[in-house]
């Protein structure tokens, strides 16, 4: 199997504790529990992919997940399943999503609903959907698009619907399963598995869990109630978090409450991400603070994510050899040809649905753009809370004009308008370098391939998405947080490796001060009322100084940017679902094992 020593070293040193189970249940429980899970006959085992998003309700980067990891896990194991909610309001969701298996009635806030199962089958995999009235009501384009109260309610519903689906008759999944859950939306059945075990529903299973972001959300005592009759505060005595300044903070959430519940360690999806969680000040101070005793009892382990792009070679071969050995032209001629694709496209593309615009000598035709005018990209999701659209928009705006092309491409969610708005501003005031399409973009293969850097100044990655540019054959400018540390290659630390350029923000005070700047960040109403922090000033800093290092290495060192270009492909090929895929099998087994 293609996985690293160390992530095997972790998970044989890896020692369960059984500490919040004692709590929840009695000791002929525990017992009981632990024959269930070390039960499961390995090579008979199926795993059940549990996840929110499916192909009728996409809201993110997990949907792609779960796309691409479950064919995988099905060569190393005996079957797999996807199981995930269906949300018939959301616009393009069919009125049925596949075969009716029937109905089973599911326990929930003290009444039974009747849920309606589906089947069907993509790219191989068997996908199971299921849905009651009353829940999965989201509108609109995302499974997301929903108050939080009713996110967690429909979550707790999907956990407790699971080992009842399960069990029923034409899935027969009753033993010799592992669930799989995704995020904390699914992160529940840690604890309802666990009740079908023991009331018998189910015989042999084991729940493991993957946290794809830092998010959270509250459970309260009357929320758990419709799970459970274990509610009292001594059943689930979560650790004391000391704080920084002395105090005590114990919040119900339910990572907190589930997560030492859960058969294996908790597992992200980057190696660099694992480490981040317990020691970004961002999120040990901010976003994940309430978990860090929780993870580090509970054990934390990052598994890398594979390619959300089919691994083509953007270059051809040969001129890859031969920028390898110094001889660019043949490699800078091919991206060349990609870049006047992506100049042609963006003559022709002009969708209402757009701020600002770009232009040349007064004019919309770009094809005569002077080759050594970078044009630089940006995609992704208008989150403030994470991506840093509004780092480059500040750092826009301290670059000279005329020096540079912004293409900039936003997945826009409903909330952000403020944000939107800032980017109005930065396009009114470069007029002809800045352009920020907001709806659909239909050159958009061109506009990555042809672009000379991408950027993503993210403030905390999870994964990260530069190795898509890089199969497209651009290089990445990013900040240098979670999975971005491992895609990309620094040009300024490693020159003779480097797959584009990485910044990072000066230290201001101690963690917990850094925590406290970054509750101002992500509080502040508007872009502009985040550069009152230090903080912040020095992200927009470090961004500004990194862009104009990338402008000049295109500009003025056509070697060094044409033998980056040379290695983008190979370093995206250290990223593949079949390792995932060998090192979550591996988790699996630990979650079974004694």
């Amino acid at each position: 199997m293609n996985i690293d020593g160390s992530f095997l070293s972790f998970l044989q040193s890896w020692s369960r504790d059984d500490w919040a189970l004692r709590q929840l249940f009695r000791p002929d429980e525990v017992r009981k529990l632990q024959d269930s899970r070390c039960g499961i006959n390995i090579k008979r085992r199926t795993v059940v992919y549990l996840v929110y998003e499916n192909h009728f309700a996409r809201g993110g980067g997990i949907f792609a997940v779960a796309r691409h990891l479950p064919p995988r896990l099905s060569r190393r194991n005996s079957r797999v399943v996807v199981l995930s909610p269906f949300h018939p309001e959301l616009s393009g969701a069919p009125r049925v999503p596949g075969d009716r298996l029937g109905d089973v009635p599911v326990g929930f806030a003290g009444s039974d609903w009747r849920t309606d199962v589906y089947r069907y089958r993509s790219e191989g995999i068997e996908w199971i959907l299921f849905h009651a009235d009353g829940f999965f009501t989201a509108q609109g384009d995302s499974p997301y698009n929903q108050p939080n109260d009713d996110l967690l309610r429909n979550g707790l519903f999907a956990s407790a619907a699971v080992p009842n689906i399960l069990a029923m008759r034409g899935v027969d999944l009753s033993e010799d399963v592992i669930v799989h859950a995704q995020d904390w939306q699914l992160a529940a059945t840690a604890l309802t598995v666990k009740q079908a075990v023991l009331d018998g529903r189910l015989k042999t299973a084991a729940v493991v869990l993957t946290s794809h972001n830092p998010y959270d959300c509250g459970l309260s005592r009357e929320a758990l109630a419709a799970l459970t009759d274990r509610t009292d505060d001594a059943q689930w005595a979560r650790p004391a978090l000391p704080m920084h300044d002395g105090t005590i903070d114990r919040r119900a959430t339910v990572y907190e409450c589930m997560m030492p519940l859960i058969d294996a360690p908790v597992s992200t999806v980057s190696r660099q991400y694992a480490r981040d969680l317990v020691s970004n000040p961002l999120l040990t101070a901010h976003f994940a603070d309430h978990l860090q005793q929780v993870l580090h009892r509970q054990g934390l382990v990052g598994i890398d994510n594979g390619l959300f792009l089919a691994a083509r070679s953007p270059f051809s071969r040969t001129s890859i050899q031969q920028a390898a050995r110094g001889d660019v032209g043949a490699i800078l001629r091919e991206k060349m040809d990609k870049r006047r694709k992506m100049l042609r496209a963006l003559s022709d593309f002009r969708p209402a649905k757009r701020l600002g615009f770009l232009r040349h000598q007064g004019g919309w035709d770009l094809t005569g753009l002077p080759d050594d005018v970078p044009v630089l990209m940006m995609f992704g999701r208008l989150d403030p809370a994470q991506k840093g659209f509004d780092l480059l928009a500040q750092a826009i705006r301290r670059l000279p004009p005329n020096r540079a092309k912004f293409v900039i491409c936003p997945l826009v969610p409903s909330g952000v308008e403020t944000y939107l708005d800032h980017w109005r501003e930065v396009a009114c005031s470069r007029p002809g370098d800045v352009v920020v399409y907001t709806g659909r973009v239909e050159p958009y293969g061109a506009l990555m391939a042809g672009a000379t850097f991408c950027v993503m100044p993210s403030l905390h990655e999870p994964f990260g998405a530069a190795t898509e540019p890089y199969l497209m054959g651009t290089p990445v400018v990013a900040a240098a947080t979670g999975g971005l540390i491992q895609q990309v290659v620094d040009a300024g630390r490693h020159p003779n490796q480097a797959t584009g350029l990485l910044y990072e923000h000066a230290c201001h005070g101690s963690i917990y001060d850094q925590g406290l700047q970054w509750e101002q960040i992500l509080g502040s109403p508007t872009a502009a009322a985040r550069m009152h922090s230090g903080l912040y000033v020095s992200l927009v800093n470090g961004l500004t100084t990194t862009l104009q290092q990338a402008i000049e290495l295109f500009r003025n060192r056509p070697t060094d940017y044409g033998r980056m270009l040379g290695r983008l492909y190979d370093q995206a090929l250290k990223f593949s679902w079949e390792k995932s895929a060998s090192e979550y099998s591996a988790l699996y087994d630990r979650a079974s094992a004694d």
